[in-house]
């Protein structure tokens, strides 16, 4: 075979789209599994996973947004408006997936309440620009905001690593309104309490996502100037796997001596989370283009079906308190049918030259 039919390699990184498909499929098990606890019992697995290994795939998402989103304001000579294209893009993903969901956020949130058609309206314009009216949509809405800012910084010419300081400083203080929450002194209590009345920390872009955006801006700006070797790697993935053991820990710690509100904001995430992304793009071995080029769309579908199937799972076996209770089978079911109808919209979809604004 002659060197002229050899196909130029692809200049993206498949592996951390495929890193991408894996956390999308940590989402799913999140929501299919809801319970979280390391008590002994048959679906141990997925309640230990639920809140430790499945936490880390919202972070990483947040890194890859900034990254690649920052590499191509970089490419494009700093222009600010890269940032302000983005945030368009994911505040139209974020607007559009929730209209194809509002029988579902009728259903659960107006349907069989005693609240007026006013009162909902405001409610709804509310948690839609503040929280999300179905919750797994608020990554969407808080990337779009972090772009926003991450765009502001740049008409100012601010580099966004002179912001992450503070941004660490949000993202203890959302900590507190989350996983750290039974550590609260008494009299924070109230505050926290009237607080996340309006915004709810752990779906809020300052109190969790900013310094994961702001770090992985830093880290394109690096990558761009030199890109990480093989010693770096595998130092960064010792790194990853010691924050990682870390995590357990720390959950362990907070699930049995304290009262979690939520299990999104660990501490041990701003270490894991860096290291990991830099230990994938130290990887020399390039992953092949005709599988790995469906990954980032079918880990992108995955996240934004899969509620639909887990509550068709849940309309499917109501009354069957054994099937409902068995999360191996609710996790398979999800997981499965989300997989397949994602195939199925990449397939319909293929010729469709607007769907990076859909998925």
């Amino acid at each position: 075979m002659s060197m002229t039919s050899v196909s130029k390699p692809s200049s993206r990184n498949y592996w951390i789209d495929l890193v991408r498909l894996i956390m999308a499929i940590f989402v799913v098990g999140v929501h299919a599994s809801r319970k979280a606890s390391f008590a002994e019992g048959p679906y141990q697995w997925l309640t230990i996973a639920n809140p430790t290994l499945f936490r880390t795939a919202v972070p990483f998402f947040f890194l890859c947004t900034a990254f690649f989103t920052y590499k191509i304001y970089l490419d494009r000579g700093r222009d600010p408006k890269v940032f302000f294209k983005a945030a368009l893009r994911y505040f139209i993903l974020y607007t559009f997936w929730t209209i194809v969901f509002i029988p579902t956020i009728l259903k659960e949130t107006y349907f069989g309440t005693t609240k007026t058609p006013g009162a909902y309206a405001l409610w709804f314009v509310q948690e839609f620009f503040l929280n999300s009216p179905i919750s797994v949509f608020w990554f969407l809405r808080a990337s779009a905001y972090g772009l926003l800012i991450l765009g502001v910084l740049a008409l100012l010419k601010i580099r966004p690593i002179y912001l992450l300081p503070l941004a660490v400083a949000f993202y203890i203080y959302g900590a507190y309104g989350d996983t750290y929450y039974g550590l609260l002194p008494e009299w924070l209590l109230p505050f926290y309490t009237s607080f996340d009345t309006t915004f709810y920390t752990t779906r809020d872009m300052i109190f969790f996502g900013l310094p994961l955006l702001l770090i992985g801006c830093q880290i394109a700006e690096v990558y761009a100037a030199k890109k990480p070797g093989t010693l770096m790697g595998i130092f960064c993935a010792l790194i990853a796997a010691s924050s990682l053991v870390l995590l357990f820990y720390e959950a362990h710690y907070l699930m049995s001596e304290t009262k979690m509100k939520d299990y999104n904001i660990y501490l041990s995430l701003l270490l894991f989370e860096p290291a990991f992304f830099i230990a994938i793009l130290s990887i020399r071995l390039p992953f092949p283009a005709k599988i790995g080029k469906y990954f980032g769309p079918i880990s992108s579908l995955l996240y934004l079906t899969h509620i639909a199937w887990r509550d068709a799972y849940q309309d499917l076996y109501i009354g069957n308190k054994a099937m409902l209770a068995n999360l191996n089978a609710k996790f398979a079911f999800t997981l499965g049918c989300a997989l397949l109808f994602s195939l199925l919209i990449l397939y319909l979809t293929r010729h469709f030259k607007a769907k990076k604004w859909f998925y």
